[in-house]
């Protein structure tokens, strides 16, 4: 795909079978002008770790890009955001040019040299309806999305997501848990609307 540079070894060479398909459908959508994507799953298929990387490549492809990064709870903001650390010393030297590297690193956001931002948001498992009034977002990943304690929250923060950026990228991955919230928005999606596993 031309989303990503090319090069003999790179955190994208060895793939599992689930993450191949998961991948596929997002590079497809994009290629018919689809830049939001929510994808059921089971655990320890590493869904998560490849949309973690896809959105790294992302902002790193795509200047000054503001992304979030939003999880269920405070405990796993600090581990997604030593993964983001650790996926971006195992890119091979040179791998995005020399344009993109971490200027400034905290716990609540990533700074990279091309301007984009990475913000880690914690929706918590509780009702905490304000966690989704933030900045403007043109990329996202929401993990485990059921888990969220705020339907509220959640609809505030899709509020703040880019419908007119060209380059927005927003995906939504979560573990079933009950008639919740993210039932309702599984059916307001519906399935496969892009006929990709017909």
């Amino acid at each position: 795909s031309d989303l990503f540079p090319s090069h003999d070894i790179h955190p994208f060479s060895d793939l599992w079978r689930g993450q191949k398909m998961a991948l596929d459908i997002v590079v497809r959508g994009i290629e018919q002008n689809v830049h939001t994507f929510m994808f059921g799953k089971g655990r320890q298929q590493g869904i998560s770790t490849i949309f973690e990387l896809l959105l790294l490549c992302w902002i790193a492809i795509h200047n000054s890009m503001m992304a979030a990064y939003v999880c269920d709870k405070e405990e796993n903001r600090s581990t997604i955001r030593a993964k983001i650390n650790h996926y971006m010393k195992s890119f091979p030297h040179g791998f995005f040019g020399t344009r993109f590297e971490i200027v400034k690193d905290n716990k609540d956001f990533l700074l990279f040299s091309n301007g984009s931002r990475l913000d880690f948001i914690v929706a918590g498992t509780r009702a905490k309806e304000n966690w989704g009034e933030s900045r403007g977002y043109a990329a996202a990943l929401l993990t485990e999305v059921s888990k969220y304690g705020s339907a509220k929250g959640l609809a505030s923060f899709r509020e703040t997501l880019s419908e007119t950026n060209p380059n927005s990228l927003v995906i939504y991955e979560s573990t079933s848990n009950g008639m919740n919230h993210w039932r309702t928005m599984w059916e307001e999606f519906g399935r496969d609307k892009l006929g990709i596993l017909s």
